[in-house]
């Protein structure tokens, strides 16, 4: 196996992982505690895409209810 195959084969991992990840997050936790978890572990999100989300979901919940 070539560098290159091994870092394609591990990418397609990582991004399996992250997808199953996401969705153990989703299933098992509020916005709230992914957030800490996240930020515990010196993740950073950009603000104007924080804010946004933010400003989605709260536009969600408004046209929900």
């Amino acid at each position: 196996m070539t560098l290159n195959q091994a870092t394609e084969t591990l990418t397609a991992q990582l991004n399996l992982i992250k997808v199953e990840f996401r969705e153990f997050c989703v299933d098992n936790f509020v916005l709230r505690q992914i957030d800490d978890i996240f930020v515990n572990a010196g993740f950073t999100l950009p603000e104007e895409n924080f804010l946004s989300v933010i400003a989605h979901r709260n536009k969600e919940s408004v046209l929900t209810t």
